[in-house]
């Protein structure tokens, strides 16, 4: 997700975020990205991110 997306839940709370490292995005440039972890309170698993470097496709 993006810093702007990351800001928003830190903000709201009860989020689990870690951070991906700068990604190209195109029209954009270099981007600070997030991996979003899982929310207190929500039970259903959520799939492990891949490791830092390596993208998903």
């Amino acid at each position: 997700m993006s810093e702007v997306t990351r800001n928003k839940l830190a903000a709201a709370g009860g989020y689990s975020i870690e951070p991906r490292g700068p990604i190209e995005i195109k029209g954009k440039g270099m981007m600070n990205t997030y991996w979003l972890l899982g929310k207190k309170g929500f039970d259903k698993h959520l799939p492990n991110p891949p490791p830092i470097g390596e993208s998903h496709g």
